[in-house]
């Protein structure tokens, strides 16, 4: 009769975040520094899954990561990176208003206001040309309703209330290019 076959861990692999290239410690995590890797790792090992993605970019690595290694949430900083001068806002919009629910940690967005539909005669315009992206939090799936995304951006001080103004009425979030895709 055969033996019974033990069960090892990579009978059920799953999809972590792992370094896809070297970051120094102190340095903000950007999305090409991030990769999906299929790994057989035993129950319990505390990593960053798929979905966990939002949480990693933007954030800044402290400890030296390596190409290759997966990522926990130890490796990382509290909190998102603020440059000097800049505050975390966040604003509530549909996906369809965040360029299809494309917008994410680390992109770039010009804010575009328009008035509500009871506000025929307002024009819309943009409000903030070029503001970093520091996390997308997506919808409770519970939530039901619109299901709105939860962008925070960093902004300046002074801009924070123009935001906070527009965002009374419609915004839409533009998707900037990255820096280098021309």
């Amino acid at each position: 009769s055969a033996s019974p076959r033990r069960l090892s861990c990579t009978d059920f692999p799953v999809n972590d975040l792992v370094v896809a290239r070297e970051v120094p410690a102190g340095q903000v995590v950007g999305d090409q520094d991030v990769r999906v890797a299929e790994l057989g790792l035993a129950p319990g090992v505390a990593t960053l899954g798929v979905g966990d993605r939002g949480r990693v970019v933007g954030r800044v690595a402290s400890v030296p990561l390596a190409a290759g290694q997966v990522l926990t949430s130890a490796m990382l900083d509290g909190g998102p990176a603020l440059e000097p001068g800049r505050v975390a806002m966040s604003v509530a919009v549909t996906p369809e208003h965040a360029a299809a629910g494309l917008v994410q940690a680390g992109a770039r967005v010009a804010v575009v206001a328009s008035g509500t539909p009871e506000q025929p005669d307002v024009r819309a315009g943009v409000v903030l040309s070029s503001v970093p992206v520091l996390s997308v939090q997506l919808p409770p799936p519970d939530a039901g309703g619109e299901g709105r995304l939860l962008v925070s951006v960093a902004v300046t001080l002074e801009e924070a209330p123009l935001l906070a103004r527009a965002a009374q009425a419609t915004i839409d979030l533009v998707l900037l290019p990255r820096a280098g895709d021309g």
